[in-house]
Formats: C-alpha cells, structure tokens, sequence
C-alpha cells in the first residue's frame, strides 16, 4: 500500500517563510508599542494579515512567538561580525572598546526587544529560561576578556580576574546600557567613550593598556 505523497514546493516554503516573518514582525512591533501582556494572538495575527490558528500553528503561544524572536534577533544582530574585532584586538584598550561597541550597537538594534523580553518574562515564568539563557551569554564572553587581560599581565594588581570578568559583565549588561540611554540621554558614541575610559582606567595597568600584549583569544567570543 503506497503511503500519502507530501507534498512541499519552493514557492510553499518561501509563502511560510514569509508568513513567518511577517508574524515576528507585527509582534514585535505590538510588544514593543502597548507591551508583551496587553497583546493577544488575535491582535498579532490581524497585524501580520493572517488567521489566529495560523499563528498557533507556527508558534504553539504567544510565549513561542517570543521565544521565536529571540532567536530572529540573535540571528540579525550582527553579532557574530563584530565579535570577532573584539577577538582580533591586540592591545588591551582596543579590546575593551570593540566590547563596548559590540553591546551599544547591539543595544541600538534590538535594545526595544531587550526591554519587551525583560517584561515579558516578569508576567510569564515561559520566558524566565530564555532570560537567564541571554544573561548567560552575555557574562560568557566577559568572562573570557578578563581571562585574556589576566594572561597578558595587563590588570591592575588589585584587580583579579574574577573581579574583571564581574566589572565588564555588569558595566556593559543591556540593563546598564538602558540606564545611560534612558536616564541620562546619552547617544552611543558617548556611551562607547566614556564606558570604555572608565574600563580601561578601572582594569587595566597603564603601561599594558596601549600595548600589544593580548594572547590570541580562546573559547567563543561573541557576546
């Protein structure tokens, strides 16, 4: 007995793909604007121009939709580009301000999903794993830039590495980055000047800081 064809196309495949799409983006925009809790499916799928049992078939919930996003916006950050000026860099100032960069740049474009995410995840425990899964992965590489000054005997004597990797992570998290762009209404390129002063003075001796003394970078550097 022969079996049921399935059938599939390009052109199919491109219609879901886009479908898809069009759905993270209209819930984007909803979370951002009236927020994750006061937003339903319902007003999701009018917005992307489909039926509701469309999106629960793609995405199971609303907390699948944005656990979906997390991964959309990881994978159009950028990220990975920009990680690896902050691996390239050679002395320990350059270092510190290609991390700096990375994280305000990374702010600048999906900072309005940082916040809705954070949010989020305060009214639906769904989200909390994704929450610490991102903090994670931001203390990583951290924890990784310290090592790498430690190794090149660029840290202050009274700075170990933990007490390094603690600085960087906490002093570039997304939460700080927020506080200087809604507290005190600083752009990026000041953020970026003046974090990265402040972490080069805090760290790192001042005969290593422009030197190039960084060990090739070990481990995954993206932040």
């Amino acid at each position: 007995m022969s079996s049921a064809r399935t059938y599939s196309s390009p052109l199919r495949a491109r219609q879901a793909a886009d479908t898809r799409q069009a759905v993270l983006a209209a819930a984007r925009r909803l979370f951002a604007d009236t927020g994750y809790a006061a937003t339903t499916v319902k007003q999701i799928a009018d917005a992307a121009g489909v039926s509701a049992p469309t999106v629960y078939n793609g995405f199971t919930s609303k907390a699948g939709i944005a656990q979906a996003l997390i991964d959309y916006t990881n994978q159009e950050s950028g990220a990975q580009e920009m990680a690896r000026d902050v691996a390239a860099a050679r002395t320990p100032q350059d270092m510190l301000r290609a991390s700096v960069h990375l994280v305000c740049v990374l702010h600048e474009r999906i900072g309005d999903f940082i916040r809705v995410l954070l949010e989020a995840a305060s009214v639906d425990a769904a989200l909390l794993p994704a929450v610490a899964a991102g903090r994670a992965s931001h203390a990583g590489p951290q924890q990784l830039l310290a090592r790498r000054l430690d190794e090149a005997g660029a840290l202050r004597p009274e700075v170990s590495r933990d007490t390094a990797a603690g600085l960087l992570t906490v002093s570039t998290s997304p939460d700080t980055i927020e506080r200087y762009v809604a507290d005190l209404g600083w752009d990026y390129d000041r953020i970026e000047e003046q974090l990265t002063d402040a972490m080069v003075l805090a760290l790192c001796r001042p005969d290593m800081a422009r030197q190039p003394c960084l060990p090739p970078l070990r481990g995954r550097p993206d932040a």
